[in-house]
């Protein structure tokens, strides 16, 4: 379990209050209230928090209201010790703690009609108890949330690295997008992969969402686009 003092920090968290009785809406009951949901998922450095604010900009741009779900890792992270040896109750409380924030930015959302783009899903959790302990536990599983987005983005991490404390390093990164699309596949989720450097980075996810809007329909096609 986590500790005591690790505990009391966790109940301060943004968005931590109630989150364990809380689960966001699911992707049927997102679409019948016109809400679309939108994961950036993809290891460390990859991009993730620059595509979801991109994205978020240009679906504002284009009149649609846009609520985001800031990356629960990074937050449960910068409110512990960097001393701080991880355990799979941390990776657990991330999910927790990202099932909270989702809650909150769907609330967001005036009139129903709207997207809801996520740093992060209830996989990255999964990824990284993979990646530093090689195994995950069922409540990682079943607080996964990924199945709920009508568009999922990956991340390459074709990207230069950028250290920070909160960062493990650079050498996980291949790891971890090895970790993510064996999950991805397996659970058999449409992805769309976000590669090279520059505006064109983000040309399929602009595409993507385009299609979504004309379409007026989920992105629920099972494949991937990962080519």
């Amino acid at each position: 379990m986590v500790d005591g003092a690790i505990a009391q920090l966790v109940e301060h968290l943004p968005g931590r209050q109630g989150v364990r009785g809380s689960s966001p809406l699911s992707s049927t009951e997102m679409n019948a209230a016109g809400i679309r949901r939108i994961a950036v998922v993809g290891p460390e450095c990859s991009g993730k928090t620059t595509a979801v604010g991109a994205i978020a900009k240009w679906l504002s741009k284009a009149g649609h209201a846009v609520a985001v779900v800031p990356e629960a890792g990074r937050i449960y992270a910068e409110a512990l010790p960097l001393d701080h040896v991880w355990t799979m109750d941390d990776e657990v409380e991330v999910a927790r703690l990202h099932a909270r924030l989702t809650a909150e930015a769907t609330a967001e959302i005036e009139g129903g009609s709207g997207f809801v783009i996520s740093d992060g899903s209830g996989l990255t959790p999964r990824v990284w108890a993979l990646r530093g302990f090689g195994e995950e536990s069922r409540a990682l599983v079943e607080l996964d949330d990924t199945g709920a987005a009508d568009l999922i983005f990956l991340a390459k991490p074709d990207l230069p690295w950028h250290p920070d404390p909160i960062r493990t390093s650079a050498e996980n990164r291949p790891i971890e997008y090895a970790i993510y699309l064996d999950l991805l596949t397996k659970g058999s989720y449409a992805f769309i992969t976000l590669k090279g450097h520059g505006p064109s980075r983000l040309t399929p996810a602009y595409a993507a969402l385009q299609e979504m809007i004309d379409n007026k329909v989920a992105f629920i096609t099972n494949c991937n686009f990962s080519q």
